[in-house]
């Protein structure tokens, strides 16, 4: 599952399947629903955008 993938990865870089919600929390910062590619939805994960944009530009990284 991810939780253990998660303590496997030193690097916790996981692409991205898709965004399913979003919602603001009191700070005011945004968090996003998101679907991690090869996992099942039980395994989404709400992620601040902070991480959000990083598991981006990781997964950009990665592909160039």
């Amino acid at each position: 599952d991810l939780a253990e993938d998660l303590e496997r990865n030193d690097d916790n870089i996981f692409d991205i399947e898709k965004v399913v919600g979003k919602r603001m929390l009191e700070s005011e910062e945004w968090e996003y629903l998101v679907l991690w590619v090869g996992y099942p939805v039980e395994e989404a994960s709400w992620i601040t955008r902070y991480l959000f944009i990083l598991q981006l530009a990781s997964s950009i990284n990665i592909y160039q």
